[in-house]
């Protein structure tokens, strides 16, 4: 997977059908400057 904005990281790990997906967001949950972020995964197989 390759992340489409700057600053997020996506990390995948296993073999064959199952991968586990980690995806970080720049900025925390609570930062109270960046109140309304969300995440959008789309998956294609």
């Amino acid at each position: 997977m390759v992340a489409l904005l700057g600053g997020v990281t996506v990390t995948e790990t296993g073999a064959g059908p199952l991968l586990t997906v980690e995806v970080r967001d720049l900025y925390p949950i609570g930062d109270p400057a960046h109140p309304q972020r969300w995440t959008c995964l789309k998956v294609c197989v």
